[in-house]
């Protein structure tokens, strides 16, 4: 029995190792292919370019280019924070509010669960 190879055996094989190979090295691969693909014309990032001059990571990284932040990073620490103060804060409200009443109430509903879950 004879063995009859074509391309079309190994082209998942090499387009496999394409993907492999331009996982590893931080998707250079495909921005040069890219770049020549679309040639002059390329979109934003397509260039052929290295990836450390796109704006955006300059952006990131504390450079001026001019481009605004998409997200506000301080501001959203600073709310998060104060959320979760907030919401500490009526909880030690609510627990110092609590009567002996409440207490026995919500002792007497534990109860009741754990006997409604023993039976069931």
């Amino acid at each position: 029995m004879a063995l009859k190879s074509s391309i079309r055996d190994y082209v998942p094989l090499v387009v496999s190792s394409l993907v492999i190979i331009d996982v590893i090295s931080g998707q250079k691969f495909v921005t040069f292919i890219m770049g020549k693909v679309y040639g002059d014309s390329a979109p934003p990032g397509l260039g052929g370019e290295d990836i450390e001059g796109d704006k955006a990571v300059n952006n990131a990284k504390g450079g001026q280019s001019g481009v605004k932040p998409l997200i506000d990073v301080d501001k959203l620490v600073k709310t998060s924070l104060n959320q979760a103060e907030d919401a500490k804060s009526l909880r030690t409200y609510v627990d110092k509010r609590r009567g002996v009443k409440d207490d026995i109430e919500e002792t007497r509903k534990k109860i009741n669960r754990q006997l409604e879950d023993l039976g069931s």
